[in-house]
């Protein structure tokens, strides 16, 4: 069985996104597929992700591989289907599923069921679903409990999504960080050089021509010195910034009872 063209590729590309096909098992994922098998009284539990290989079991409670062909995928069959619970009481009697590999062998599937994973945007990521290696039936309780554990995973499939996000735009930040200091590192070096030759320069015409100057000459001189040292001092600051380390907390003691007599006099 295979899906249709779209589906898939909007599957595939969403779970490229996460991250997570393949990845290593994880307690909070094992932790639902453990309450499912418990709540539903099976002896295996699984958090199904299919690619256009494979279905991976992100987490397999009570079985040990992590993965089937997807040719061999019940879930495959649950993602095609528009049931909110895919289920099949004898598996071993069902037209789809009697020749199935995982039916005639280990695990020896007979009863499964299975709830669609579906993101934020209507795709089918994958199924949490229990098996029995016997005919059986869930209860209303069972079935609404098996939703409720859907909504998990997607909750936590949704956390794993934000943090990937976070940690990429921590590491724009960072670069950003990076290339402002190193901007504002090498623009002060620049501008200091130039600068000192100004005033330098400055310095000799002034000694050279002291006898010259009038008072208004001597006030213009005054204030172009100002200036030169008022840039020279901006130029520091810069150099003294990019040199900082935004990581770093300035800590000091403070008397709150003093910092709230301010506060409330409004003496700052």
């Amino acid at each position: 069985m295979k899906m249709k063209d779209q589906e898939d590729i909007q599957r595939i590309l969403a779970l490229n996104e996460l991250d997570i096909m393949y990845s290593l098992p994880e307690k909070m994922f094992d932790t639902i597929t453990s309450l499912a098998a418990f709540i539903c009284n099976t002896p295996i539990a699984l958090i199904t992700l299919l690619d256009d290989k494979n279905q991976f079991f992100k987490s397999h409670y009570g079985l040990d591989i992590d993965k089937t062909p997807i040719e061999q995928a019940f879930c495959l069959h649950a993602i095609k289907s528009d049931q909110d619970i895919f289920i099949v009481e004898n598996a071993t009697t069902d037209e789809r599923f009697k020749d199935n590999p995982l039916v005639l062998s280990n695990p020896k599937i007979v009863f499964y069921a299975g709830v669609t994973l579906s993101n934020d945007y209507g795709i089918k990521l994958g199924i949490l679903c229990v098996i029995d290696t016997s005919k059986r039936a869930l209860n209303k309780e069972q079935l609404n409990a098996l939703k409720h554990l859907s909504n998990q995973v997607l909750n936590l499939l949704k956390l794993k999504e934000n943090n990937k996000k976070l940690e990429s735009y921590k590491l724009q930040l960072e670069d950003l960080n990076k290339r402002s200091s190193d901007f504002s590192l090498m623009a002060s070096h620049d501008l200091k050089s130039p600068l000192n030759g100004i005033k330098s320069f400055l310095e000799l015409i002034d000694n050279k021509n002291k006898s010259l100057w009038d008072d208004e000459d001597k006030q213009y001189l005054k204030f172009i010195f100002e200036n030169v040292d008022r840039m020279n001092k901006l130029i520091f600051d810069l150099l003294a910034y990019s040199k900082s380390d935004i990581n770093t907390i300035n800590k000091e003691q403070v008397d709150l009872d003093e910092l709230a007599k301010k506060v409330f006099r409004m003496e700052f």
